[in-house]
């Protein structure tokens, strides 16, 4: 349903609808799509969803590297994607410093247990004029409010994240690198997960402290 410049999209999958394409991915892959080219160098970070590696891989002629931490859900090499294992935390033990054209993480960020040394060593590989699009979970979403009604208080690290943002958090945390050049925009307000999926996408800037997701796009 479009409501003026608003997509508003309801759906239950107890009526037998299939689960909804992610809205946090689909926005994330069109940052990516905006900022790479053909013959970019790609490294992914938390390379566990091959389907989606596919996708940003069939925009790249050379080789995209899918770096995952946990090796039992490190995919198999195919097409020209080659999957490693290695820690966001150590990158520039892993590739040459300034050696990556762009760096794609979605949804990882809060499952790195220091933040800030990750983006420190996400700068280092990135090569002058090189960008980084990261996406990651608003900890003040609407969904996390509800279950908090009837769960309680979120304490971390929870469900294997170490910590959620807020806005100024992202910020303070992005204050602590060398990036000065960056933006990050809302994504989706609402529910976007259980049976029910119902939100609002682009979020409205009265909303935008309760998105569901944050999408950072970093350049050196």
């Amino acid at each position: 349903m479009k409501i003026g410049r608003y997509d508003f999209v309801v759906q239950w999958l107890s009526m037998g609808i299939r689960a909804p394409i992610s809205i946090d991915w689909v926005c994330f892959f069109e940052a990516y799509k905006k900022w790479v080219r053909k013959t970019d160098r790609v490294l992914e970070i938390g390379a566990s969803h091959p389907v989606r590696t596919k996708q940003m891989a069939a925009l790249v002629s050379g080789e995209l590297v899918g770096l995952e931490f946990m090796p039992e859900r490190k995919p198999q090499d195919c097409d020209n994607i080659k999957f490693m294992t290695g820690d966001w935390e150590k990158l520039s033990q892993i590739f040459p410093e300034n050696s990556i054209d762009l760096v794609a993480a979605s949804a990882v960020l809060e499952h790195v247990e220091h933040d800030d040394v990750a983006m420190n060593e996400l700068y280092k590989v990135l090569k002058p004029g090189g960008t980084a699009v990261l996406s990651t979970p608003n900890v003040n979403r609407v969904a996390a409010r509800i279950e908090e009604v009837f769960k309680g208080k979120k304490k971390f690290p929870w469900s294997e994240h170490f910590r959620e943002y807020t806005e100024d958090g992202l910020r303070e945390l992005i204050a602590r690198t060398p990036f000065v050049n960056y933006t990050i925009e809302p994504i989706s307000f609402g529910i976007t997960g259980w049976l029910l999926f119902m939100y609002m996408h682009p979020v409205p800037e009265r909303f935008r402290k309760a998105c569901g997701f944050f999408l950072i796009t970093l350049h050196k």
